[in-house]
């Protein structure tokens, strides 16, 4: 009997011995068929995916100022507001976002700006706005441009009639514009981008604009041992309209003063530009009141500032509607930097001083 138990003993030990060999195997063949095709299966799925390059979005100059921008943006439809620049209206808001201004004395030595914004960066705050001279018109009507203004002048408000002038005028559209509380009339009306772009919409005004750009270029690499421009300064009339611009060779621009203060906006923001241009225009007293004209077509001296240089050279404006272009003493048009733009616009150069 212990040899029969023995003997079932010793092949109950072989059985088991199997039984674990066969377990161990199972298990190890488990192992690859469960993790080892996992590997290789992702290994398979990396190989096989197909990974779509990064496009970036083509980039093309603004048609404003010649900053690179997404192609559905380089061509937005201009707007053109009349901005206030009395003592009373200071601090001005949003005109540190143009992409270019004008300035030119209106009536009594006050001056004031026509800014362009062709951009669909938000601006919260534009103004103060104020009313219609005939000027301004011309320049508007360069770009085509969408304009805001409140009222004007007898002769700006018949003109902006005949030359079918895209007009907002806030007589007529006040819920494009709001009075500020905090200031008196007539200085404190103002718009912003988002009511903008609703009289854009309502107005049944194109998506893009309809004009011919500047020439522009590549900022220079500012050498240290090269002369330098680096004050300007424009009397119009009394102190307090006297300009001032600093050129500032860290970063390439100007920076605006005003009665030789730094010229900072309601929300602190400093006034710059990449380009300056002074441009002399024959200028006529009209009447008592002090209203002008001023002859915007034809040619005329300019002075052009950037990269802390001067260009002596001229303007030339041949039809009306047509751009104003600018030249160099060779005929050469000048390329701008890309970015903003002042035109200073004075009747003399006696009004300049530059360093």
């Amino acid at each position: 009997m212990l040899r029969i138990f023995n003997i079932f003993s010793r092949k109950s030990i072989i059985l088991i011995i199997f039984l674990i060999i066969i377990i161990l195997s199972l298990v190890n063949l488990a192992s690859l068929l469960i993790f080892v095709p996992e590997d290789k299966k992702l290994d398979q799925e990396q190989e096989e995916l197909k990974i779509t390059p990064i496009i970036e979005k083509r980039r093309m100059p603004r048609q404003m100022d010649g900053v690179l921008v997404a192609e559905e943006k380089a061509n937005l439809y201009p707007i053109a507001i009349t901005i206030e620049n009395m003592v009373e209206a200071r601090p001005t808001s949003g005109l540190s976002k143009a992409n270019l201004v004008y300035e030119a004395i209106t009536e009594g030595g006050i001056t004031r700006f026509l800014a362009f914004y062709a951009s669909d960066e938000e601006i919260k705050k534009i103004g103060p706005i104020r009313s219609a001279r005939p000027y301004f018109l011309d320049w508007t009507e360069e770009f085509k441009a969408f304009y805001l203004h409140v009222g004007g002048s007898p002769e700006a408000l018949k003109k902006i009639s005949q030359y079918q002038i895209f007009d907002l005028n806030q007589y007529f559209n006040g819920k494009y514009f709001w009075r500020a509380k905090n200031r008196s009339a007539p200085h404190n009306v103002y718009t912003s981008s988002k009511l903008l772009s609703q009289a854009l919409k309502d107005k049944k005004i194109p998506l893009e604009g309809n004009y011919q750009p500047w020439l522009f270029k590549d900022e220079n690499e500012v050498k240290g041992d090269q002369p330098k421009i680096n004050k300007i300064t424009i009397n119009y009339s009394t102190f307090p309209y006297q300009v001032g611009w600093e050129y500032s060779p860290l970063d390439n621009t100007y920076k605006r003063f005003q009665a030789e203060k730094p010229q900072t906006e309601a929300d602190g923001l400093e006034i710059k530009a990449k380009n300056v241009i002074v441009q002399v225009v024959k200028t006529y007293i009209l009447d008592e009141i002090g209203r002008r004209r001023k002859e915007t077509l034809g040619e005329g001296k300019a002075l052009i500032f950037q990269d802390g240089q001067v260009i002596k050279g001229k303007w030339i404006k041949k039809t009306r509607g047509a751009r104003t272009r600018f030249y160099d003493n060779l005929d050469q048009e000048i390329k701008f930097n890309r970015g903003t733009t002042w035109i200073q616009v004075v009747s003399s150069e006696k009004m300049i001083n530059y360093e």
